[in-house]
């Protein structure tokens, strides 16, 4: 069993902590150097999400200096639209672009960081994705949760209890990356664990299982969620 203890970060509410919590781990395990330019990553320069009520795609920013001013524009609005947030961990903020989809397409979103008489600008290109069904199979224990993610990537209301092995099977267009657990605190740590892995549930508030596309190779996820819909 293969087991990552994530840094600790906050969001607002359970679905930002555990979308920001995946996109800090990948990100900074693909962006092992800064950038110079200020804003957005051009080795992370494009993403998507699904259009999904609750959905969340988070594009993170780099080099960026106390005093800077950012702005973001996007290019269509009626596909998402884009605000800056701010996140502490052990003393350090941390900047990040959060994506919300309107409707599948795809449009580009440009960063505007103002520092001093420089202006720097960077792009992320952001794909809306309609919910395909991208889970044939999820297997926690004996029970299948597969019909209940069928029309949404979402499952509220659901705790998962005991020790329990995990299996998922997807469709042809999308590989399982990781299956995380989150227990939902506020500074909580995302336990990262491998497709099959029997994984303890019992603080489990949020269960998350990274997908990733094989046709854009972007990554999204379903979520098997403790807490009821607001």
């Amino acid at each position: 069993m293969k087991k990552v203890q994530t840094k600790s970060v906050f969001a607002r509410t359970l679905l930002a902590v555990a979308a920001f919590m995946l996109a800090f781990s990948f990100n900074t395990v693909k962006s092992k150097a800064y950038d110079a330019t200020p804003g957005f990553s051009q080795y992370l320069s494009s993403g998507s999400e699904w259009t999904s009520k609750g959905s969340l795609d988070i594009a993170s920013l780099f080099d960026i200096e106390k005093g800077d001013k950012i702005s973001f524009n996007v290019a269509d609005k009626s596909i998402c639209s884009a605000k800056l947030i701010k996140t502490k961990n052990k003393g350090k903020i941390y900047y990040s672009c959060y994506i919300t989809p309107k409707k599948a397409g795809t449009t580009d979103i440009t960063c505007t960081v103002t520092r001093g008489a420089q202006v720097y600008t960077t792009k992320y290109t952001f794909t809306g994705v309609k919910y395909d069904k991208p889970i044939s199979s999820i297997k926690i224990g004996k029970k299948d949760y597969a019909k209940a993610l069928k029309k949404s990537p979402y499952l509220y209301g659901t705790k998962l209890k005991g020790t329990q092995k995990i299996d998922v099977q997807t469709t042809d267009r999308y590989t399982v990356e990781s299956i995380s657990v989150s227990d939902g605190k506020k500074n909580s740590k995302l336990a990262m664990y491998e497709n099959g892995d029997t994984v303890n549930l019992k603080k489990c508030a949020h269960l998350i299982v990274l997908l990733k596309d094989k046709q854009s190779g972007d990554y999204r996820s379903v979520s098997i969620i403790k807490n009821k819909k607001k």
